[in-house]
Parts: C-alpha cells; structure tokens; sequence
C-alpha cells in the first residue's frame, strides 16, 4: 500500500518578514519531499495570500486581529488609549472567528502538524491545533517574543528560536530548538545590475556608493520622513533606492520631483518582491533598515553592512535584537528618537568615510548567519508529523 504524503498547514503573514521565513521552510520541506502536501492558512486580506500563490502554494484565508500596546507604558496608559482599545475589543472578535474558521480549515485539510510563525496571524491556526490535538511545531525570530509566541510555547510540540537558547530564560518554555531565522534561497542570488537597472534605468550616472533604505513592508514613516527631508544632499553623494512602504510611495515621489531630483540618483518603491528585493540588496554598497529579525537574517546571509533604526514605540523587540548586534560590533546602531535628515546624513557619510569599519560591520554581522535554518525546521516538522 502506498504510503500517503505528510500534510502539513503553515500559517503565518500580517507583514512580510512573518511570511518569507515561511516560505523558506516550504521550499526546504519541498526539497526534502517533494511529495509534501502543504496548505498556506494567512489572514483573508493580507499580503500573504498573494506572496503564498506566487510561490505555488494552495491558500486559506481567515480573520485575525492583533492586541496593540506601546510597551513603554504602563497597562492603564495602554487602556487609556481610547481608539487602540477600541481596535483590539474589536480584534478579540475577529481572533475568535479566525479559530473557528481554522477548525473548520484543519478539519478538512487533516494535517499531521502545523507551523505556526510567530505573529498574531498564526495564533488562531495555532489555538484551532490544539483543539484538534494536531501537533504544533512554532518559530520565534526575535530574542523578545511577542504575545502570541509566548501563548503557543506552553503546548508546541516544539518551540525554535532565532537566537541562541539561553538568550531567552523561561520566556518560551523547555521545548526550544535553536534554529536561526530561515533566508529563501532566492534572496541570496540578486543580481548587482539588474538591481541598478530596477532603480535606475539605464540613466548614465556617477558611480557613487548606493544606499538602501527599507522600513519593512509596511514602511517606516519616521525613517521616510528623514530621508525625504535630506533627500537633496543625500542623493548629491549617493545613488539612493527607497522601499517606502506601499502607502507613502507617491509622497517620496513628489519629493523627488519637487527638489528635481535626477532619474540616475533616486527612485521609491512601494512594495518588492523578493526577486525584486534579492537584486536591490545586491546593488547596495550601505542597507538603512529596522531591526526585525528577519531583514537581519536576511542581510547575514548577504555579508551586507547595515545601518539599524529600530522601531522603539511599537515594536520593543526590535531595540532588543538592535542592541544586541551593536554590542557584537555587527551593526550601525541609530536611535529613531531625534531623527533628522541632517542626523541621518551625517552618520552615513561617517560610515562611507571608514570603508574599513563597513567591512567589518558586514564580517560580524555574517557571523550571525545560519544559513541551514530553514533545513533545521523542516526536520523537526517532519520528525513531529511522525
């Protein structure tokens, strides 16, 4: 009798470096068996389902809500925020949906175990799991977990982690597996010149260093803002590619053409896939960027110096993983409180002027690269399936 395929949910989305890592560990399962049978579970109206059919992958939608705090404040400031409360009384609701829309997914799916990547997107999938006693293997990036990792780790089957084990005390329980953050194969073959090419055209320009800027898929207001407003000098020194995040790409634009900036010195993107991506990492000599966990693997496995701006208000766990490779001596570390044009300018032309000290920022920052990852993951999925 033939022996049928192993069938295995992966859920995860909300942004993009929730959703790459994903699909790394898809593709390594794929390589492993190419027989695997996978069903992609992301939120209904999320970047997801489009990354998820691109890569070929059959995809189910559901309703999930997230809980919103500033984690400098206390419960009660938090509370106090009218209009943030309001939105997660409201996402309480739309979770609760999302499990039973995942019950009803798992039930027919029937899978021999979940993924769950940490997010808000995967808890429902991962709750609807532990109803149907189906097991969970969960995968945390960053060094401090969020609410929903935290919740999962008390009944995944496994728990892997982005940074060594011991960095997280008892936050995720006993069941952890140092894994590193998973990197798609496709994001290490970029291309130098067609990455110029995307951003440039074939406008003949002075080979001057070339900087990128990505504030993640959603954006980064207050990193645009300071790019925008050094925009003249910045482009005066360097070729500059902006991902400004899909809602703020026409802003950057009128900027650019209002200062009369030249076609060969800027261009913004909204949105990039990771083709597109792969080619602009490749092109760039300096990456501007937050401090999410995956962007960071990502950038390891590319050996690419990095100037790090981490999201301080909203997203605690970025000044962690920030500061933690700033006192390994891996990163540029620059604080968003303050942020200029005139600040931002300054410390990139500080760190062009020490070509030495961008090699070996990029040297310590590969240290951090775990380039089976991916591999590592798809093993315990396979090992838990049975």
């Amino acid at each position: 009798m033939k022996e049928q395929p192993m069938r295995i949910v992966v859920a995860g989305g909300g942004t993009a470096g929730h959703i790459s890592p994903v699909l790394a560990v898809v593709d390594a399962l794929v390589q492993h068996d190419s027989q695997v049978d996978i069903l992609y579970v992301g939120q209904r109206h999320g970047i997801e389902g489009r990354m998820a059919r691109q890569a070929g992958l059959r995809f189910a939608g559901i309703s999930a809500g997230k809980y919103r705090r500033n984690p400098g404040r206390s419960l009660a400031q938090n509370l106090a925020d009218l209009p943030a409360t309001a939105l997660n009384v409201r996402d309480v609701g739309l979770t609760t949906a999302g499990v039973a829309q995942s019950l009803r997914i798992l039930r027919r799916f029937r899978p021999d175990v979940v993924f769950a990547k940490g997010g808000f997107v995967a808890l429902p999938v991962a709750v609807a799991a532990k109803i149907l006693r189906i097991p969970v293997v969960a995968h945390e990036s960053d060094v401090s977990p969020g609410i929903g990792s935290k919740m999962v780790s008390k009944w995944a089957k496994v728990m892997a982690v982005g940074f060594p084990v011991e960095l997280y005390g008892d936050q995720l329980g006993d069941r952890l597996l140092f894994t590193g953050n998973p990197v798609r194969q496709e994001i290490l073959s970029g291309d130098s010149q067609k990455g110029l090419e995307l951003a440039f055209g074939k406008a003949k320009a002075k080979a001057d260093p070339v900087l990128l800027v990505v504030g993640g898929s959603q954006g980064a207001l207050l990193i645009n803002r300071a790019i925008l407003e050094g925009l003249s000098e910045l482009t005066q020194r360097y070729r500059v590619i902006h991902v400004t995040g899909q809602h703020h790409q026409a802003e950057a634009e009128s900027r650019a053409r209002e200062l009369k900036i030249p076609t060969g010195r800027y261009h913004a993107f909204g949105f990039v896939d990771a083709p597109t991506l792969a080619n602009l990492y490749a092109a760039s000599d300096l990456v501007i960027s937050r401090a999410g966990a995956n962007t960071i693997a990502e950038l390891a496995a590319l050996r690419k110096p990095v100037l790090l701006i981490p999201n301080s208000q909203m997203a605690a766990h970025q000044v962690v993983n920030a500061k933690r490779l700033d006192r390994a001596g891996a990163v540029e570390l620059l604080s968003e409180e303050g942020l200029s044009g005139d600040k931002l300018l300054k410390t990139v032309a500080a760190l062009f002027d020490k070509p030495k000290h961008l090699q070996d920022l990029a040297d310590k920052l590969a240290t951090f690269n775990t380039p089976d990852a991916a591999e590592r993951i798809a093993r315990a999925l396979s090992e838990v399936a049975g």
